[in-house]
């Protein structure tokens, strides 16, 4: 199980990293019109950083058991980031845009559950 929970970690992790990447650069293509007028061009670079960070962090913490404690707070701070995108994105508009933000949040609640005990 342990060996199941650590390739789905990483390939959360590598899938948060590619698409915070792309979002750093191209988030006036994705974010929905009133976030683009509310929040300032620092908070999406912000976000995009702080993805990138916690992403890092998981990808680390299953290599090296002794930083295996940042797999928790990495993988819930993805979680939170990955529900407010139902509201910050335009592209999660619609039942399917939902499913989109949820599934992962929920399986980085998993990891974050699991990477606990």
């Amino acid at each position: 199980m342990n060996i199941l929970i650590s390739i789905l970690q990483i390939i959360l992790a590598l899938w948060t990293l590619t698409g915070s990447v792309y979002m750093r650069g191209n988030y006036t293509d994705l974010a929905s019109v009133w976030a683009l007028e509310t929040l300032p061009a620092i908070f999406w670079t912000g976000l995009g950083i702080t993805q990138i960070i916690l992403a890092i962090g998981m990808l680390i913490s299953v290599k090296n058991n002794s930083l295996r404690k940042f797999a928790t707070p990495s993988a819930l701070g993805l979680a939170v980031i990955f529900l407010s995108g139902i509201v910050l994105y335009s592209s999660y508009v619609g039942i399917f845009g939902v499913l989109w933000a949820i599934i992962p949040a929920a399986l980085f609640g998993f990891i974050a559950y699991k990477r606990k005990n």
